[in-house]
């Protein structure tokens, strides 16, 4: 008995999250990527996603049963991010739905949720809801990214 099937997910890329963008910011451009999220911050992410797998390769060898997959966060994220801002809603690709202020709409004085803080007309055009987490819309365009090819890998049906 007991699980055969484990998918265990990775970190995903909290330097893109506007209360880090917020809470970190910085003046100088080159700490900022491509997709302007913080470059440190989503290095250690790498850096502890690397670890995740490498202890995921051991359970494996430990348990030879059961078939292990990772689940690259990071990857979906980093693909929703992208094509977010290849579209049409670019402007609102960092910025939180629910939030007041500032480059990424992001108040750590005034959450979401409290009076005056006002919330977007269209959360599907948002990957992060209140700065602090991804939109439904966000979340199901990376899971669907992500479950093909585990099911795939797992040998799961569709």
């Amino acid at each position: 008995m007991g699980a055969r099937h484990i998918i265990i997910p990775g970190n995903a890329l909290i330097g893109c999250f506007p209360y880090i963008l917020t809470a970190l910011r910085s003046n100088h451009p080159d700490a900022y990527d491509n997709m302007g999220c913080l470059k440190s911050v989503n290095d250690l992410i790498a850096f502890k996603n690397d670890n995740l797998q490498a202890a995921m390769r051991n359970l494996s060898t430990e348990f030879p049963d059961v078939s292990i997959m990772y689940g690259p966060m990071d990857e979906g994220m980093r693909q929703v991010i992208t094509e977010t801002l290849a579209g049409p809603f670019r402007n609102t690709t960092l910025q939180a739905c629910c939030g007041i202020g500032g480059k990424y709409n992001y108040n750590s004085r005034r959450f979401c949720g409290s009076r005056g803080v006002p919330v977007c007309s269209n959360p599907n055009n948002y990957i992060f809801w209140d700065g602090l987490h991804m939109t439904q819309e966000a979340s199901l365009r990376i899971v669907r990214i992500l479950i093909q090819p585990a099911l795939s890998t797992l040998n799961c049906a569709t």
